[in-house]
């Protein structure tokens, strides 16, 4: 995956199969996966991910009363980062435009924390894998 001079770099979910593709058959005389099972298996990872995702969502609306002073679930994938989902309760706002009163109502946020491995990655990259790291981020 290439970098560009934009501000913002989309990778695509083709993107990553064709790289997963890659990865799994370099080196090899013979393709040992196919492109439709690398698309497969970058499916069920993100499926993955959204599944337990939405699980520690229901664990909030089951806590009910019992949400602690921040309410929130993480899913730490280990080297990569941590998911963090809030409920963020309704409160008080002022439109900025014309400063009247609105209720923001209550939601769920999601964010995304990386870890300490990822951040090394970033910052001092040290071999070829953390080129490809630092490579697909920037």
């Amino acid at each position: 995956m290439s970098s560009t001079q934009s501000a913002q770099q989309t990778v695509t979910k083709a993107q990553i199969v064709d790289e997963v593709y890659k990865e799994l058959n370099k080196d090899k005389e013979q393709t040992l996966v196919t492109r439709k099972a690398s698309a497969k298996l970058v499916d069920q990872v993100f499926e993955l991910i959204k599944d337990e995702i939405h699980h520690l969502k229901d664990e909030l609306d089951n806590a009910g009363e019992a949400l602690e002073e921040r309410p929130e679930r993480r899913l730490k994938i280990s080297g990569f980062g941590n998911f963090i989902i809030r409920y963020k309760r309704s409160r008080p706002g002022r439109n900025p435009q014309n400063g009247e009163k609105i209720d923001i109502s209550s939601r769920y946020v999601l964010t995304f924390k990386p870890s300490q491995v990822l951040k090394k990655a970033i910052n001092h990259p040290q071999g070829p894998e953390a080129a490809k790291v630092s490579g697909a981020l920037s």
